[in-house]
This record gives structure tokens, C-alpha cells and sequence, in this order.
């Protein structure tokens, strides 16, 4: 396949077909992924890799109130979670709106969850004194959450 092709082709899976994944084939994906770019080449990241149903079930729980907004905000003619535009939305508004399954589903439906995690000790974070939300820190680990995608 071709660079160009695997750029327009790659996604975000939200939908699973319930076959098991085995241990070797996602080390393999984690083996492969570990060689992505990282700022300073620290590597900040850490994969922690869930398959327990009850762990999966909580971790969706856990994005319920997350999902709940980013419904409510999108029903309000908002761009969800932007950190320019305060919301106009209220916490009652957002607690009455359902999360919508297609959030939530995916933690319990899925063989296994990758959870990644960055180090902020690690990373260069160079806008850590800024009024607003940090987006630099992250950029040490796009490129290793993009090659699991691959």
C-alpha cells in the first residue's frame, strides 16, 4: 500500500466484530509503534492494555459525562469541547441529555482497550504556564497513537 493511501484510509474504529485479539498480534502493534518520533526522543508514553469486561465497563462509565456533553453541546449548535467559545450549555442540561452508545459502547465492546497515557515529566510542555489548555505536551505521543492506528 502506499503512503498516500494509508493517510486516507486510516480511522478511528467504533464498531468491532467481538473476535478475541491476541496477546502477540497487539504486542506486535505496540513493538512496530514504539518507534514513532517523540519530542527530545523520550518516549512519554505508556499503553496500559484492558481486557478485564468489568474494567471496560467501568472505563465507560467513566466517559459517560464526557460523552453527555459533547451531545448536549452538539444539539446546542456548538463545536464540542472547543477551548475558545465557553459553552452555553448548563450541568442540568447536560446531565438530562442521554450519552450516546456509539461514546460508550466501544469500551465494552471492543476485545481490548488501549489506554494511552504521557509522562509529563518526560515531554517538552512549552506552553505549561499559558491561560488555557495545553495542546504541546500531547504532540509527543500523536505520533505513536497514530502509528497504532496503522
Amino acid at each position: 500500500m502506499e503512503l498516500y493511501d494509508f493517510m486516507r484510509t486510516t480511522f478511528s474504529a467504533r464498531d468491532f466484530t467481538g473476535d478475541p485479539i491476541p496477546n502477540e498480534t497487539l504486542y506486535t502493534i505496540l513493538e512496530n509503534a514504539r518507534f514513532a518520533s517523540s519530542g527530545g526522543n523520550r518516549q512519554g508514553w505508556h499503553v496500559i492494555i484492558v481486557r478485564d469486561p468489568q474494567t471496560r465497563q467501568a472505563l465507560a462509565q467513566l466517559a459517560e459525562p464526557a460523552a453527555k456533553r459533547y451531545a448536549a453541546q452538539l444539539q446546542a449548535g456548538e463545536s464540542p469541547w472547543n477551548s475558545i467559545d465557553p459553552t452555553s450549555v448548563d450541568d442540568a442540561t447536560i446531565a438530562q441529555t442521554p450519552a450516546p452508545a456509539r461514546l460508550t459502547e466501544p469500551f465494552i465492546k471492543a476485545a481490548a482497550v488501549l489506554v494511552v497515557c504521557v509522562d509529563l515529566k518526560l515531554v517538552a510542555s512549552i506552553d505549561q504556564n499559558l491561560q488555557r489548555v495545553g495542546v504541546i505536551s500531547g504532540g509527543s505521543i500523536y505520533p505513536f497513537v497514530w502509528n497504532l492506528l496503522l
